[in-house]
């Protein structure tokens, strides 16, 4: 039996800032979600998170940023699709959690009010519809006393219930896929938790596919089926969440790992994430060689292929080979 199409297919897709030197973002990057999946994109802050969430839903100025490759969403190239159905696109059937709550709602504005506005700009009826779904959907996300959150204004709400809202207001549309930046970057660590299971109930109780974008891994093995890792624009491993906390290979995520928080206290830093890669800034052969305690002359001269070293699980290093029995398939490969 085929195996279903993925709900969100991006391949080759590179982003550009145009401004007095090309500025290079996001470098070749495929990535598949299925219906249903939670799909993690870890990396350090600067690695273009990000830029790809914003990428897929085509909101930067088209001046100053050039977006190149193919973003499939239920089949359509979304680089191709005109501006008007674009922006029907949003808030329909691709949700968008952003970072940063308190200041992604407008403090002068009733929550009701920006939830009710959303609502009736994507579907049929009339207001006091819309306020019914709104009354909905902040019970959903599991608010207390829903009706009464309709005449808050946000600075009334805690961090955590103004998340809730954004995740509400994001669901209301029962869009297919829901993209989450950093949706915990601003909460504590019990409100980060109670966050993320959320999502996942949603996931299993709706079916509702997510992007989750986080610098977490704690919160990333918490949440996802599968899992991206990505540092200066460029994805250096992936495969099933699983796989990726017991099995991790690249030298990057090694670094990432030994730098999650065990019992409260921060793991002995390895020397590897000092001085982060600056985006645009000119590389040749592996973009991570100048921070790799493992790195080869081979290293500085060739960009890495992404292969498969093991079942469903991909790393773009020189230094990793298939397991035995397994074969490597060539992934994405940089043009010379």
């Amino acid at each position: 039996m085929a195996a279903d199409p993925p709900l969100l297919s991006i391949r080759g897709l590179s982003v550009s800032a145009e401004a007095e030197a090309s500025v290079e973002i996001l470098r070749h990057v495929d990535l598949d979600i299925q219906p249903g999946e939670i799909h993690a994109l870890a990396g350090e802050s600067g690695s273009g998170k990000s830029t790809l969430a914003r990428a897929v839903l085509r909101l930067f100025p088209s001046r100053r940023m050039r977006m190149q490759g193919e973003i499939l969403f239920e089949g359509q190239n979304l680089l191709r699709l005109p501006i008007g159905q674009m922006r029907r696109l949003r808030g329909s059937r691709i949700g968008l959690i952003p970072q940063e709550a308190a200041a992604a709602l407008n403090p002068y504005q009733r929550v009701g009010k920006q939830m009710v506005e959303m609502i009736r700009a994507h579907l049929p009826g009339t207001a006091q519809q819309a306020r019914r779904i709104t009354v909905e959907g902040l019970a959903e996300v599991g608010l207390e006393e829903p009706g009464e959150l309709l005449d808050a204004f946000p600075h009334q709400l805690s961090l955590g219930m103004c998340q809730r809202v954004l995740i509400a207001l994001a669901l209301t549309t029962r869009p297919g896929l829901l993209l989450a930046d950093e949706p915990t970057a601003s909460l504590d660590a019990a409100n980060s938790r109670l966050i993320v299971d959320l999502l996942r109930d949603l996931n299993q109780r709706i079916g509702l596919a997510i992007l989750f974008i986080t610098h977490d891994c704690d919160l990333m093995f918490r949440i996802a089926d599968q899992v991206s890792v990505l540092y200066a624009g460029v994805v250096m491993e992936n495969g099933p969440a699983s796989q990726i906390e017991s099995r991790f290979q690249h030298p990057y995520t090694q670094a990432l790992m030994a730098s999650r928080l065990l019992g409260g206290q921060a793991a002995e830093p390895t020397g590897q994430l000092d001085n982060p890669a600056q985006l645009g800034k000119p590389w040749c052969g592996c973009p991570f060689q100048p921070r790799c305690g493992e790195a080869v002359q081979r290293c500085c001269e060739e960009h890495p292929e992404l292969v498969v070293i093991a079942q469903q699980h991909r790393v773009r290093c020189h230094n990793r080979r298939p397991e035995k029995g397994e074969f490597a398939v060539r992934g994405s490969q940089f043009p010379a």
